[in-house]
């Protein structure tokens, strides 16, 4: 409820209904465009990241062989798959398996690689706005903090809850 109260309405609406990306774009441009690790860093501030579609929230939209980042506005989360090639963790995370990442995993590690440059570019991006940093929260596929994250897939319709469309229309029934 502090939230509620307290947060600027774009971080509200964040929080409430967080903004999901796959970050596989990101990483796939870095691979292929023609920044090398030698070149001068203004050169590589100049180019233009690639736009992300945002995702709906919802697990379907999940697949093991990726990384999704999800932007709740105080925090940012980004949950790695269990099937994700070691090169592509190697780069963006600096280890070698899923199993190297703890339960708890909060920052980004400085690895000296053009897929981590272009991914915390990018966080930047999403941080411009904001009255202070996101916290960035590293979740992996069969880690314990994995519900923090499912549990904000909020387009998710179980037996005993409502989807957000539900939900959103349920309000405006008893409003009337």
């Amino acid at each position: 409820m502090d939230c509620m109260k307290t947060l600027p309405l774009d971080q509200l609406m964040k929080y409430v209904y967080p903004e999901l990306y796959k970050i596989d774009a990101l990483i796939y441009h870095a691979r292929n465009s023609n920044i090398s690790s030698n070149q001068d860093d203004d050169e590589d501030e100049d180019e233009p990241l690639p736009e992300l579609p945002r995702l709906q929230l919802s697990a379907e939209h999940l697949d093991s062989r990726s990384i999704f980042l999800m932007d709740c506005g105080t925090l940012i989360m980004i949950y790695v798959g269990l099937n994700v090639p070691p090169d592509v963790l190697e780069a963006v995370l600096g280890i070698s398996s899923t199993a190297e990442l703890g339960d708890y995993v909060y920052g980004l590690p400085n690895v000296v690689s053009n897929e981590n440059d272009v991914l915390k570019r990018f966080i930047l991006r999403l941080n411009y706005d904001k009255p202070y940093s996101a916290l960035v929260q590293i979740i992996r596929d069969t880690s314990t903090a994995k519900g923090q994250f499912i549990e904000r897939l909020t387009d998710d319709r179980s037996e005993s809850s409502l989807s957000y469309y539900e939900f959103l229309q349920h309000i405006r029934a008893q409003v009337k």
